[in-house]
Formats: C-alpha cells, sequence, structure tokens
C-alpha cells in the first residue's frame, strides 16, 4: 500500500458533496484497493473489474458490494441496529496509470419501492514520502 490523497465527490439525488483527504492505496491491473480516516470513521474500498466494495466502520457501519448490472444486498448499522440494504449498480469504471487512479460508480440505494440515486467519483494520486533534516 502507498500513501496517496484524494478527493471524492458523492451525489445522492442531485446533491453534491465534496471530502479531500489523505489514506493509502493499492493499484494493481486485477485489484484496486483504497483505505482512508474520516472524522468518525475507517473506510475501505475495493474494485475488481466491474465489481466493488465499500466498507465503512465507526459511527455508523456500511457495507455495498456492487457489481454492474446486478441489485446485491448490502448492511447498514446504525448503534446496535443492523439492516438489510439492497443496491442496482449502473457503472462501474476506473482508469488506472502509474500512481493515480480515476473511479466512478453509479448505483441506486433500494429502500423498498424507494431508491435513491448515488454517484460517487474519486481520484487518487500517490504522494511520496517526505523527511525533513
Amino acid at each position: 500500500m502507498q500513501k496517496c490523497k484524494f478527493t471524492i465527490w458523492t451525489t445522492a439525488d442531485n446533491q453534491t458533496s465534496v471530502f479531500e483527504g489523505e489514506g493509502e492505496m493499492s493499484l494493481a491491473r486485477e485489484e484496486v484497493r483504497i483505505c482512508y480516516r474520516e472524522e468518525n470513521a475507517f473506510v475501505r474500498l475495493r474494485v475488481q473489474g466491474e465489481s466493488a466494495q465499500i466498507f465503512r466502520e465507526g459511527d455508523y457501519s456500511l457495507r455495498l458490494d456492487l457489481k454492474r448490472g446486478e441489485t446485491l444486498e448490502g448492511s447498514l448499522g446504525l448503534g446496535d441496529g443492523q439492516g438489510k440494504l439492497q443496491t442496482f449498480t449502473h457503472k462501474v469504471n476506473y482508469s488506472l496509470s502509474k500512481d493515480s487512479l480515476l473511479l466512478l460508480l453509479e448505483y441506486d440505494l433500494l429502500f423498498g419501492e424507494e431508491k435513491q440515486k448515488m454517484k460517487l467519483r474519486l481520484l487518487a494520486r500517490q504522494v511520496e514520502d517526505s523527511y525533513e533534516d
């Protein structure tokens, strides 16, 4: 895993928020992994081909399994409660270079008859360790 800086643009029902941070990433053709900390959580993201997994542990927990063209089950936990959550995935696209990743995920969160359209765009770049004398 290499240190990285990233920006994530998350759009939920046409409302976009931006999160910038630092974490670690591993870029390989067969699997991409990114791990980072938020204020109250630790997040892991893994992408393989047309599939992605998002894991969040902290003030709430989240597990999303995404595979293009499929409806899959995940989970959402608040406090001591744990519930099931389904997703339908429209896109899992990414582009790799030697030291950067551009990722686009488009999916629907399904709550019975209701759905929330989600789009996650992530740009991550490897950073070199800098040492001060």
